[in-house]
């Protein structure tokens, strides 16, 4: 009798604890579905439907334009990128006048040679592509967590010199093509090193485009500002060829082009 009465106790016990675990569960998925409701991207979805209404054909149905996360898949670039779940209007005609983040990408010349399907939005403007919420897509977060926000637009071109020439890119690329001019003038390869090519005296630069716009620009424009024993003189640098220089040391990424850096610096 005692034997039955335990163990009609015990299953009383691992039922009620079973039931509570399943409250628990069922508590936390309706806070997950919850979340996702009123996700970021989700009110940004919201918001282009009546954008698009206002700027286009009134009778249009942007229901299907609108929903969901829209991802492209870059298997070369080894990226993620889903910018378009909120920049919907990116490729899209009349939407020219319309606010951020719906109006259409003000080059159209750009997304014409690199369409958006092929390239996505991050290989030129950086930023955390997998990413939903806008802080984290525009890598307003700690660099330890990512080391590639979005660049300044008076940056951007350094973008074309990961995968072209900054020597052919004059008229497509002014900075660029100034900047890598600055570098060879100043003579800072016969310093540094980048890939194979270069100097040993300072730290070599195969990779610049992993620090911050900031601490290259102080490094520029005061060398033993970050490095008190820097070998490197101040060049009299203005901020304006500072900037120029840092869009040619920003294109400097060994994720794009480092079969490439040999051939770019001995033309």
């Amino acid at each position: 009798m005692t034997n039955d009465t335990d163990m009609k106790k015990l299953a009383e016990r691992e039922t009620l604890k079973i039931l509570i675990l399943g409250f628990v569960i069922l508590v936390l998925v309706g806070v997950m579905m919850w979340k996702e409701a009123r996700s970021e991207w989700r009110q940004y979805q919201q918001g282009f439907i009546k954008v698009l209404q206002e700027h286009t054909d009134p009778s249009s149905d942007p229901g299907k334009v609108a929903s969901g996360v829209k991802q492209i898949y870059l298997p070369r670039a080894n990226r993620v990128d889903r910018c378009q779940t909120c920049h919907l209007g990116i490729d899209s005609k009349g939407l020219e006048k319309a606010p951020l983040p719906y109006l259409t990408h003000p080059e159209p010349t750009i997304t014409w040679i690199h369409p958006i399907e092929r390239f996505g939005c991050t290989l030129c403007h950086e930023g955390q592509g997998y990413a939903l919420t806008k802080a984290e897509a525009h890598g307003d977060v700690s660099r330890r967590l990512w080391p590639k926000p979005i660049l300044p637009k008076e940056f951007l071109q350094a973008s074309c010199g990961k995968c072209h020439n900054p020597d052919l890119m004059e008229q497509d690329a002014p900075k660029l093509f100034a900047g890598k001019r600055l570098y060879k003038e100043k003579g800072c390869i016969d310093c540094h090193k980048i890939g194979s090519v270069g100097g040993s005296i300072g730290s070599e630069h195969t990779d610049l485009a992993r620090f911050s716009i900031s601490y290259l620009l102080e490094s520029v424009m005061n060398p033993t500002a970050n490095d008190p024993g820097s070998a490197m003189p101040n060049l009299g640098f203005t901020e304006e060829k500072a900037k120029a220089l840092l869009v040619f040391m920003l294109s400097l990424d060994k994720t794009y082009i480092p079969y490439k850096y040999k051939t770019v610096l001995q033309q």
